[in-house]
């Protein structure tokens, strides 16, 4: 392509210039609002398709490529935290961590626009996400998970980790927009 451009989405631009890094909810919200036409749509999933293979699992990062100690961006990370201690180690929170609330608002927009078939399978990943790591190891609707592990991390029993599945299954079994009822 030409120089600047990506296969995907891009989050944020200003008058200094723009980011390319991979959002996960910039992608859903771009398919939920039909964001571009069905040329830029299909190139946008096929760039998520192939994130999917790099990283072993079809839930969403919330951004990609990570940013690791030592990077120009790690800095930025440092200083924008709370609580202490600093979340967004390489692969895990927002840096790289895999979210069910984004897969899940990702299929739907899929399923919006036609790709059933691929909704469902971010469906199962969604359902096998979320029956990690509860009581007993069932059910725990973990916060996000590890982008290298795919291990449950963060908070459990979020409801928007078990909305994503609710979302996804209205969106892909029952043919409906659960977002606009």
């Amino acid at each position: 392509g030409k120089r600047g451009e990506t296969a995907h989405w891009l989050p944020a631009f200003s008058p200094s210039g723009y980011a390319t890094y991979f959002d996960g909810l910039a992608h859903a919200l771009a398919l939920l609002t039909s964001l571009g036409d069905d040329e830029q749509r299909q190139e946008a999933e096929r760039y998520v398709q192939d994130l999917e293979a790099e990283i072993g699992s079809a839930l969403l990062p919330a951004f990609w490529p990570i940013i690791r100690p030592g990077e120009l961006a790690w800095e930025a990370l440092e200083a924008n935290h709370l609580y202490g201690e600093l979340k967004n180690q390489p692969y895990k929170y927002h840096n790289g961590g895999l979210w069910p609330v984004l897969t899940g608002l990702y299929a739907v927009g899929l399923t919006l626009h036609g790709q059933q078939e691929r909704g469902k399978h971010l469906l199962a990943a969604i359902n096998a996400a979320n029956a990690q790591g509860g009581e007993k190891e069932r059910w725990g609707f973990a916060e996000y998970h590890h982008g290298q592990t795919h291990e449950s991390l963060g908070t459990n029993y979020l409801a928007w980790s078990a909305a994503a599945g609710v979302l996804a299954h209205q969106a892909v079994w029952q043919g409906r927009n659960p977002l606009f009822v």
